[in-house]
């Protein structure tokens, strides 16, 4: 039985070591793979920079450039007193997301008895690691990790390792020190394709825009390329694709290079067509691979587009012409105007009007956009009542356009009648006006139906010099139009001034109403006359003069104290009957009515809640 149990042992044992074997070798071929390690040949990875020593002690020169090989002594780099520091650095990384850094290092010392510890050097600071000890003359490897960037305090980043150095001090020094093999490992995960957006395009002109986007995230790798796209179609987003082989049909990138996140920028130099919609992507490349920003639409300048708007403003010798940049396709316009007299045309363009007998050019103060009006006060006109024909022009560095004739006349230079009022009665009608600027005379010309629309309608009221006429026989109840001009030799105002009034009806003599009586004693005023034989009415007056208090009122309010009093005895006194109770202060209320005391309307109303209540009590017991 126990060789039995000795053999099952034997045999359990032999599985376990086969088991262990296999586990190692899995975990040996498994382990590498566990997490991406930039790991590279230390003479690519370290290249001596000289640190504070250079590498030189006591007057020797050791061997420190090849502390690529773990040879146990036969290279290596010696310290020779305490406080020593020698440092490296790496070729530029370009990895992906940096988890972590480590140095790695072989020392041996004879007496075992130094310290040391490992740093590292951005910016021209020092960030020490932890101090460790020699351990033996036994060749002892030591490792020091930094998970996070010392001078940051979080994670690395590319241009952070990029500009770090890497070494170890001698902190004690005991006994001669030699360091023989020394790396740097960074830890990282697979990077991604970079982020970029697009962002508007800047400095158009007819032909040449700059183009603008921004890197927001390399992707964790060093960005090697940049650029934009563009087509005068949409394009899908070419996706990992470098833009030459997109299916955008221009496009620009700067070429090998070493960039960081941040704007980026390109001048198309005058190769696009004027007035023309472009649709453009920013791109850029890493170790992974292209990405793409979205899409933005920009136009280069086109020429704008005007109307001509009504002159407004129209005098005897002067007006104001008018525009509507309706577009400035990109940039603002300078606008002008040209006029010359109607009967100088017809005319076919521009150039006609100005090159007519009376014809005039000028452009409008500024620039303008989409939107804005333009306008040009002009003077110096011939005379009153002549008509012009204008047009409106805008221009920009794309060309220039025109708006459409339009026409305006002069006014007579007769003013409007002003202030124009009428007062009717029943039969009258009173009018005033103030005659309008350089008329010597006001026409007035009147209708029962509608305003007279001109000087030869309705009619003839008035013309004379003075500033009011009174119109008379009139009908009861009638509406009466008026409009009024001003006049001088024959010339009238442009437009006439308007009024309407309307005569009064009679009033039916019939129809007034008597004023209704007020009953005796509903609203008198409280009264001592009748109650001076009253007791105690020298004590109330002398109460009531020694407070101030008007005797007619103290005898009113003891009027009602006393009523109400007499009241709210009857209801205590007779069972809680409220009915006699607010009957007995209407009797009371009612004799200082009587007496000039109290207002007779407070009696009655008493006297109907009493008897309100009294038929509420006998309909519901």
């Amino acid at each position: 039985m126990d060789k039995d149990i000795m053999a099952l042992l034997r045999i359990a044992i032999g599985k376990l070591a086969y088991l262990v074997v296999i586990v190692g070798l899995l975990l040996s071929i498994g382990l590498p793979f566990a997490r991406p390690v930039y790991a590279l040949t230390s003479d690519e990875a370290i290249q001596g920079e000289g640190g504070e020593t250079d590498g030189v002690y006591l007057g020797a020169s050791d061997n420190y450039t090849n502390l690529n090989s773990n040879d146990n002594g036969t290279t290596y780099l010696r310290f020779s007193s305490a406080n020593q520091y020698h440092c490296y650095n790496m070729q530029d990384f370009a990895g992906g997301t940096i988890t972590s850094v480590t140095i790695t290092y072989t020392i041996s010392e004879s007496a075992g008895t130094s310290t040391i510890r490992s740093y590292t050097r951005i910016g021209g600071v020092d960030y020490l690691g932890d101090v460790e000890s020699t351990v033996s003359a036994a060749w002892v490897t030591k490792t020091y990790t930094w998970a996070n960037n010392p001078s940051t305090g979080v994670a690395w980043t590319t241009s952070g390792l990029n500009a770090a150095e890497f070494g170890i001090q001698s902190v004690t020094f005991g006994a001669w020190m030699m360091i023989s093999y020394l790396k740097i490992t960074v830890n990282y995960s697979a990077g991604s394709v970079p982020t970029v957006t697009t962002s508007a395009a800047t400095s158009l002109t007819t032909t040449s825009a700059t183009l603008n986007g921004n890197i927001t995230d390399d992707g964790g790798a060093t960005i090697t390329n940049y650029g934009f796209v563009w087509d005068t179609v949409s394009r899908a987003d070419p996706g990992n694709t470098a833009p030459w082989a997109s299916a955008y049909s221009d496009n620009w990138t700067v070429g090998a290079g070493t960039y960081a996140e941040g704007a980026i920028t390109h001048a198309t130099g005058a190769i696009l067509a004027v007035d023309t919609i472009y649709y453009c992507r920013a791109a850029a490349l890493n170790s992974v691979g292209w990405d793409y920003g979205d899409e933005v639409v920009f136009e280069t300048i086109g020429i704008p587009t005007i109307t001509t708007q009504s002159a407004s403003d129209v005098a005897s010798t002067m007006a104001q012409l008018n525009g509507l940049i309706t577009n400035d396709n990109g940039q603002e316009s300078v606008a002008g105007f040209a006029w010359a007299e109607t009967s100088d045309g017809p005319f076919a363009n521009w150039a006609a009007i100005v090159a007519a007998p009376s014809g005039h050019t000028d452009n409008a103060t500024g620039t303008w956009a989409t939107g804005e009006y333009p306008y040009l006060d002009i003077g110096s006109l011939s005379t009153p009542t002549v008509g012009y024909t204008f047009m409106a022009r805008a221009s920009n560095d794309a060309g220039v356009a025109y708006g459409a004739q339009l026409t305006f006349t002069t006014s007579s230079g007769v003013g409007n009648i002003s202030s124009f009022t009428a007062i009717p009665t029943s039969t009258t009608i009173s009018l005033a006006w103030i005659k309008g600027t350089g008329a010597s005379n006001t026409f007035i010309r009147y209708s029962v139906s509608t305003y007279p629309s001109d000087n030869t309608s309705g009619t003839l009221l008035y013309a004379g010099t003075s500033n009011s006429y009174l119109v008379e026989d009139l009908t009861p109840g009638t509406n009466h139009y008026f409009s009024g001009w001003g006049l001088t030799a024959g010339v009238y105002s442009d437009n006439a001034t308007m009024v309407m009034a309307t005569t009064l009806a009679p009033i039916p003599t019939d129809t007034v109403l008597p004023t209704p009586a007020t009953p005796s004693s509903w609203n008198q005023t409280p009264s001592v006359a009748r109650i001076a034989n009253v007791p105690f009415y020298s004590l109330v007056n002398y109460f009531a003069d020694s407070y101030e208090i008007p005797n007619a009122t103290m005898w009113y309010g003891l009027s009602i104290m006393f009523s109400v009093a007499a009241g709210f005895f009857i209801y205590w006194r007779g069972n809680k009957n409220l009915f006699g109770g607010i009957l007995v202060t209407a009797v009371g209320l009612g004799i200082g009515a009587v007496l000039g005391l109290t207002m007779l309307w407070v009696a009655v109303f008493f006297c109907v809640i009493a008897l309100a209540w009294g038929m509420m009590t006998q309909r519901w017991p």
